[in-house]
């Protein structure tokens, strides 16, 4: 995520603090999540597509290193719904899945419900049983 977050500020021509003062964080929680340090916070996901039109699948699992438009994927209500699911589901049972499973997780679960057209509470469950 890390490294598509950094092709996202290079591409809008963007130092790390201006990125950072653009979205509305510290310089440093900029760089942490930059480095991998940090996970970037789901409400973070809203504000880069809000404000770079940026699909938020691309900066979770790719593909590829260049930023793809929000265009390119119809759905971004569909996105928030995903992550909020599972973000809810690990915090309630107080687990965690590393930032690169977690990030394909979504992913799938994305491509799913978009197939579906909605969120199925019940197959996030299954999903994130098998996962953590």
């Amino acid at each position: 995520m890390g490294r598509r977050l950094a092709a996202l500020r290079a591409s809008e021509d963007l130092s790390q603090s201006a990125f950072a003062e653009r979205i509305g964080v510290s310089v440093r929680a900029y760089q942490n999540w930059e480095r991998g340090e940090r996970e970037i916070p789901a409400v973070m996901l809203n504000v880069l597509y809000d404000e770079f039109r940026v699909d938020p699948m691309w900066i979770l699992a790719g593909p590829g290193e260049q930023p793809l438009s929000a265009d390119e994927r119809p759905k971004p209500q569909l996105v928030e719904e995903v992550v909020l699911a599972v973000e809810q589901w690990l915090q309630r049972r107080r687990k965690t899945l590393p930032p690169a499973k977690k990030a394909r997780l979504m992913r799938l679960l994305y491509e799913h419900f978009l197939a579906k057209g909605e969120v199925e509470p019940d197959h996030v469950n299954e999903m994130l049983l098998l996962a953590a």
